[in-house]
């Protein structure tokens, strides 16, 4: 076993805004942004495929993408339903063959989710957010982990596409979390999230956390810290709060899993602290991380060893 821990640093001019859009959860200061327009509501089905409208009625958005493609491999694996982006984006061991394949979610995850902000009292909010992450071509949702399972005991050279993920095939594989936001005191969620360093890679890839562009997207070995699967934590309480004053800022962050791994979670035991400070278009971050008996999954590529059953997945715990 594996014993270690981690510290993720990042620094960055002028790339937060960038990536603002897809990491709304992790606040960035910059200057007042223009008022946003005003939609009307989806009154019709033209509205909903010409305009821009919100699914939107009492504090209650329902959202989604759908992401599809196709391409060519010079060195792929077939088409795998379960595997989170469809097809390997990266040369694995596997990867022997040329091929013409659809590549689905290789710009973002397709998903569908709800999300809630309903005011409370004073700044104070219920927020809420379920959403889960598919194959938009066969409708599977999102199961690395099931992948490991469709290939063990399969030689290499016959296997389809395989990669661990913290998407293991739940109804709210992205996340499901609810709690409560304020401007002024942060926002306080227990339930399945993101890691806070997922969180703040989000914000940092100038390519988005795309699958087929980005290493740090396609791989989740940053966001888990050391292991995909602590990429999310299944029960976890998470605190966030942003103290602005006009170009500058400074943020702080918190994580504790609640559960271990009869709870579903990747690793028995999860913590993480954050501090990080924007100036004048320079942003910082740095994430303490520690896990205790973290997953990592593999397949057996033929026959297990002795006393192995068929159809058993390979297993690595390390302290991270």
């Amino acid at each position: 076993m594996k014993k270690g821990k981690s510290l993720w640093l990042a620094g960055v001019a002028g790339l937060a805004s960038i990536s603002a859009a897809r990491a709304a959860d992790l606040p960035i200061a910059k200057s007042p942004p223009a008022a946003p327009p005003i939609l009307a509501l989806c009154a019709s089905v033209q509205d909903f495929f010409l305009t821009s409208c919100p699914l939107t009625y009492g504090g209650v958005t329902v959202y989604g993408t759908v992401d599809i493609g196709a391409g060519y491999q010079t060195w792929g694996t077939p088409l795998n339903r379960d595997i989170i982006s469809g097809v390997e984006e990266l040369i694995q061991k596997n990867s022997n063959r040329s091929q013409y394949t659809l590549i689905p979610n290789g710009l973002s995850q397709s998903n569908l989710g709800v999300k809630v902000a309903e005011p409370l009292f004073g700044d104070f909010s219920f927020v809420g957010l379920a959403e889960f992450g598919f194959d938009p071509y066969t409708l599977s949702l999102a199961n690395g982990p099931g992948s490991n399972h469709d290939n063990t005991n399969i030689p290499l050279a016959a296997q389809s596409s395989v990669g661990d993920s913290s998407r293991a095939g739940q109804w709210d594989n992205s996340q499901g979390f609810f709690g409560l936001s304020s401007k002024t005191y942060g926002a306080l969620t227990w339930g399945r999230q993101n890691s806070l360093t997922l969180d703040g890679i989000a914000a940092y890839d100038p390519m988005g956390l795309s699958y087929a562009y980005s290493v740090l997207g396609y791989s989740g070995v940053t966001g888990g810290f050391g292991d995909t699967e602590d990429a999310r934590s299944n029960t976890a309480a998470k605190y966030k709060v942003t103290l602005a004053n006009g170009s500058s800022a400074l943020r702080f962050a918190a994580l504790a899993q609640t559960g271990a791994f009869e709870q579903g979670n990747g690793a028995n035991a999860e913590y993480q602290a954050q501090i990080g400070a924007d100036y004048y278009g320079f942003s910082f971050d740095a994430i303490y991380s520690f896990a205790k008996d973290a997953v990592s999954m593999g397949t057996y590529n033929g026959l297990p060893p002795a006393g192995v059953p068929l159809g058993a997945v390979k297993v690595t715990l390390s302290n991270d």
